[in-house]
């Protein structure tokens, strides 16, 4: 579903959605929505601000609970928090103590483009080893918020992360 109120873009969505009896060969998809998919779209949609301002209270209780800690959070923006991203050199460990946890914790991209095209972008790589994706959609209950912080800062107390900045040549104070 795109919403928009520029002319351009809905022609542009339209001209990729209508992909049949075209004289240019552009490349168009298959994508219309059901009938169905519609109305759970326009249903969704509906609860928009209440999905929102769900989400910002998750994030706002992450900010809350792990602000001083050893990891590095977002910024506070006011957005929708789509991801709520956390980085640490020990990302990998986290994350296994998180699965162990049964809490899925994920990178929050794909490999950087410059691994396939060329560069160096040494940012980019440090995004990619080090950033961590915590749940934050609407439907958590405030007792798995508390859990997620509860196993975060169970680990953050086993100290991985002090072990691995040294390890890197980082220092904590």
């Amino acid at each position: 579903m795109l919403l928009t109120d520029d002319p351009d873009i809905a022609a542009m969505a339209r001209d990729l959605r209508d992909y049949d009896n075209r004289d240019t060969f552009n490349v168009r998809y298959a994508y219309k929505m059901t009938d169905l998919q519609a109305a759970l779209g326009r249903a969704q949609l509906q609860r928009l601000d209440d999905f929102v301002a769900r989400r910002r209270a998750i994030a706002a209780r992450y900010t809350a609970a792990l602000t001083g800690s050893a990891l590095d959070l977002p910024p506070g923006a006011d957005h929708v928090w789509f991801r709520y991203v956390v980085a640490t050199p020990a990302r990998n460990a986290l994350a296994a103590h998180l699965a162990e946890s049964g809490i899925d914790a994920k990178r929050p991209v794909h490999r950087p483009a410059h691994h396939l095209l060329g560069g160096f972008y040494p940012n980019a790589d440090t995004a990619h080893s080090e950033c961590l994706s915590i749940p934050v959609y609407p439907g958590l209950t405030e007792e798995e918020i508390s859990y997620v912080i509860e196993r975060i800062l169970r680990f953050l107390d086993s100290g991985p992360i002090e072990r691995e900045n040294a390890r890197h040549g980082n220092s904590q104070e």
